[in-house]
């Protein structure tokens, strides 16, 4: 396979000779070995050119698809619009930009994209995927029941029968959920009316019926319920629970024991453990306790099984009375299990009890001195078991000189209280047992355990710490390196770790900084050419101003293939603020049509200067980098590949067109979010507002921003929120009342507060009070001649103003906004 280069060159050779097929053929073969989303949208370019708009669009999808698993977020809903620009109603483009709006917390895009993907899934008749889609939507507001609702209606309407069923069903369970026991009956018949060979509705009503103590329909629900399901042996339980609870204990008996029979306890164990606690209850009610217990056993093992020690614990403790040995010797066994030291103990004392009563003193001997071992100093425990001794004939233990233990000995003691749940007794004994044995490991690795189980992050590091240094000490770099991974693992802020980092490590070069993207412009920008001026704030390290400045810039030339030069071009100045008059920057704007000295007023869109060579011309390929050669081979595929007429400008992307019935459902998905935000959410208007706002919902945005405005914390923000959105209405009028309430409620005379007088101004230029206008300006102006285009406003202004319309009456709150002059010294 040739290297990228000869690609490159090759394929720009095919393209200026109009051989597209060729062009993409080299392409395909390249990009199969070397995945690229650039390649991919090359490719989808090219078929495009060609005229094969569905290969170009399932092109366009890699592209998209690749940047979005690389986690460019923005690229990737670049190439998604442009998807949409090319097929409106794509439904994977709506999806997918749906779910990057999700993953921003943006729900209201998400839900209006999602929306718009379940329509085109709807019409396509792919049930599959309608149902992934209308699970997200309920997903993202589950509270939400009229727009449940009209989603459910919506499926019904187009004959998603069964699933519109189910959505009743689950808008049943949060209606019940919630209290709204009426609601919920509504919409539970209303899905068995709906599809009455739903299965899972007929469990769910059942349960709804028992639980309002309607027997009779509950006993009707199940006789249609075993007509169209005969085999259902979920309707069989509901049977037998509902015997049970009318006092037909023989009936629920008789289907219990036939499930029994039926069902293997391997294979179908959790039916077969749900049969045998049904049927052990109703023993238990019959005070058959024998048999009560038999079927709990069963169902104790299951739920021991899983680990959920609590719940097997009740069980058994409701025995406690009438089982007390068999109960209290599984209750030994759960505590053991779970190292519950004190309830262990009691059981212990208990079952010592109930043996010393029944006169079988061994075995309370023998259960006394174990819970001994738990408390040895406990005075009732020791009196007992010294006249079981005494009634046994056990001799009393010649008192041997104290001798102390070792350390293996004491490691068993920690290891006796792990087990019984005695955490600070066997803490005490290894802190201790440290002291004595600093270089033990297996006092160090206990220490660490223990520490991690009460989450103490920062004594685990230390014993990982400590165990490092001994290990280096024996030479064993391996087993170092993996207890300072797990350190790492436990705390990575740990300043210590950082310091060892640093120390061992060294900081990153250059070449081992790798670029979180390397867009088609950054291969082949040489650094030394960049001419970085890196600012007198910045306490980064120089790679890594580098590698920012590199990924942004990869980001504008990305937007700018993708023919959104606006976006490209706010990359740029926001760059060109950063290190002005760097050379590398100035090219870019230059060559999408703006110049240095505009770079802040380049506004809408601009073409790339065509370098197609002249026809019949054999394009001259000069010698440069492979990202070179790239940028023109892509030029012009987006110059010469079809009629600026023909391709749909990225730029002006569609908002997903709803049809009247999905048109619906989003209304009334907003209007759910307003019902159920109170007044003094503030905080949640005001994000809304910023929302609707970014879907061009302006009417809807505005409506936000008025509730918000209330808010005196971000009043200001408000407030300039609402002038911007009426000047997009063109409502000027109303954007300069919202700007001066804005600048009245500002204290702070900082680049903010010129900024807005600076938007004021310009709502009193669009409104046509230019007097008030130039007045605003030249304020500004007296603050920084420099600020955005005041200059160039005052000179224009000036020409249509008359000079005695200028600063007629200037109020003192106008005089108190300027700054302060500097005293002027005069030299005679």
């Amino acid at each position: 396979m040739p290297d990228r280069t000869t690609i490159f060159k090759e394929a720009q050779k095919f393209i200026s000779k109009g051989q597209i097929d060729r062009a993409i053929q080299l392409w395909e073969d390249y990009v199969k070995q070397n995945p690229d989303g650039n390649t991919y949208n090359t490719i989808g370019d090219l078929y495009y050119r060609s005229g094969r708009k569905d290969k170009a669009i399932e092109y366009f999808h890699k592209s998209a698809d690749f940047f979005h698993n690389e986690g460019f977020l923005t690229r990737a809903q670049a190439l998604y619009k442009k998807i949409l620009n090319y097929s409106p109603n794509d439904p994977q483009a709506h999806f997918k930009i749906g779910l990057m709006n999700e993953e921003k917390g943006l729900v209201t895009d998400a839900i209006k994209y999602y929306l718009a993907a379940a329509d085109a899934y709807a019409k396509a008749r792919d049930r599959e995927e309608l149902q992934r889609i209308s699970k997200r939507i309920v997903d993202l507001a589950p509270d939400n029941l009229s727009l449940r609702v009209k989603l459910a209606q919506y499926l019904q309407k187009e004959g998603f029968i069964e699933d519109a069923a189910k959505e009743y069903l689950e808008i049943g369970r949060t209606c019940e959920e919630s209290g709204d026991i009426d609601q919920a009956r509504e919409f539970y018949e209303l899905a068995l009316e709906l599809y009455p060979r739903l299965r899972d509705i007929y469990p769910v009503l059942f349960d709804f019926y028992l639980s309002q103590e309607e027997y009779e329909k509950a006993e009707s629900l199940l006789k249609k319920g075993k007509e169209l399901h005969p085999d259902d042996i979920e309707i069989d339980f509901c049977q037998a629970e509902l015997y049970k609870k009318t006092g037909n204990n023989d009936g629920a008996k008789e289907i219990l024991l036939r499930i029994l029979s039926d069902i293997s306890p391997v294979d179908q164990k959790s039916l077969y453990v749900r049969a045998s606690r049904l049927l052990a209850d109703i023993y238990f009610a019959e005070e058959k306790f024998e048999l009560s217990w038999e079927g709990y056993e069963v169902v104790l093992e299951y739920i021991l099984e899983k680990g959920e020690y609590e719940e097997a614990a009740n069980i058994v403790e409701g025995f406690s009375d009438q089982l007390p040995i068999e109960a209290a010797e599984k209750l030994v066994e759960i505590y053991r299990k779970i190292g519950d030291g004190d309830r262990l103990f009691d059981k212990l004392v208990r079952l010592g009890d109930i043996y010393s009563e029944k006169g079988e003193k061994q075995e309370a001997y023998n259960y006394y001195t174990e819970a001994l071992k738990i408390r040895p100093d406990d005075p009732d425990l020791t009196g007992r078991i010294q006249t079981l001794e005494g009634e046994l004939g056990i001799k009393e233990p010649v008192q041997e000189e104290a001798v102390e233990k070792t350390v293996e000995e004491k490691l068993t003691d920690a290891d006796i209280f792990l087990r019984y749940g005695l955490v600070d007794e066997a803490l005490d004994v290894l802190e201790k047992l440290k002291v004595e044995e600093p270089e033990n490991m297996e006092v160090h690795r206990k220490l660490k355990n223990i520490y991690l189980e009460r989450n103490d992050k920062e004594a685990a590091v230390t014993e990982c710490l400590i165990m490092a240094r001994l290990y280096e000490r024996d030479g064993n770099l391996e087993s170092k390196g993996q207890i300072l991974k797990e350190a790492y693992d436990i705390f990575p802020e740990d300043p210590r770790l950082l310091e060892l980092t640093k120390a061992e490590e060294g900081m990153p070069s250059q070449a081992d900084i790798e670029p979180e993207f390397t867009g088609s412009a950054l291969e082949g920008v040489d650094e030394e050419s960049l001419d970085i001026e890196t600012p007198v704030e910045t306490t980064s390290e120089p790679q890594a101003t580098f590698t920012e400045f590199a990924e942004d810039l990869a980001e504008a030339d990305f937007y700018l293939r993708q023919g959104l030069n606006d976006d490209a071009m706010n990359i740029y100045n926001r760059l060109l603020k950063m290190y002005p008059g760097n050379e590398e920057i100035l090219r870019r704007i230059r060559e999408i049509g703006g110049t240095p000295e505009e770079e802040q007023a380049v506004e809408g869109e601009m073409d790339v200067e065509s370098k197609t060579p002249a026809e019949g011309e054999e394009p001259v390929v000069e010698a440069g980098t492979e990202e070179d050669i790239y940028e023109s081979v892509t030029e012009e595929i987006i110059e010469e590949g079809v009629d600026q007429d023909e391709v749909p400008q990225t730029e002006d992307v569609p908002e997903p067109s709803l049809e009247s019935e999905v048109l619906e459902i989003f209304e009334e998905f907003k209007k759910g979010i307003s019902d159920e935000l109170e007044d003094e959410d503030y905080e949640t208007h005001y994000n809304l507002g910023i929302a609707y706002k970014e879907m061009g919902l302006l009417d809807d945005a505005i409506k936000e921003f008025q509730v918000a405005r209330n808010d005196p914390e971000r009043k200001i923000q408000v407030l300039t929120m609402l002038g911007i959105c009426y000047m997009e209405k063109k409502l000027y009028s109303l954007a300069i009342k919202a700007f001066t309430e804005a600048l009245e409620n500002m204290t702070e005379r900082d680049e903010s507060y010129w900024g807005l007088r600076y938007d004021l101004a310009d709502a009193y230029e669009r409104h046509g009070d230019l007097r008030n206008a130039l007045n605003h300006y030249i304020d500004v102006f007296d603050w920084d001649s420099s600020f955005r285009e005041v200059s160039k406003k005052v000179s224009d202004l000036r020409k249509k103003v008359s000079p005695s319309e200028e600063k007629p009456e200037v109020a003192q709150s106008e005089d108190n906004n300027k700054k302060p002059k500097k005293d002027r010294i005069s030299y005679i």
